[in-house]
């Protein structure tokens, strides 16, 4: 897990490990798990369900990231998209 914070907004940002730093691309999409956007902490869940307390964004590549997303409500299972069998989901509060 990576934070990011400005002003205004705290965004966090989760891969699963083993993705970190591929590419996957499927019908005019394009997924890239880049490291610099991703390498961070490795976290439990519980810890993920902290940070996205106080986020305004989330970022969420693979089943595991994903997966904790949905858990911890902040995404909506209809809400994800899959690139080369991957899942991949955003979450913006406004």
């Amino acid at each position: 897990m990576k934070i990011f914070t400005s002003d205004t907004n705290v965004l966090v940002a989760v891969c699963d490990s083993e993705l970190i730093g591929r590419c996957f691309r499927e019908g005019g999409r394009t997924l890239r798990a880049n490291e610099d956007f991703y390498r961070g902490e490795k976290v439990s869940d519980e810890d993920v369900k902290r940070a996205l307390q106080g986020a305004t964004t989330g970022n969420f590549t693979g089943e595991r990231a994903v997966g904790c997303a949905v858990a911890c409500g902040v995404i909506e299972p209809g809400n994800v998209i899959m690139v080369e069998g991957v899942p991949h989901a955003i979450m913006m509060r406004l």
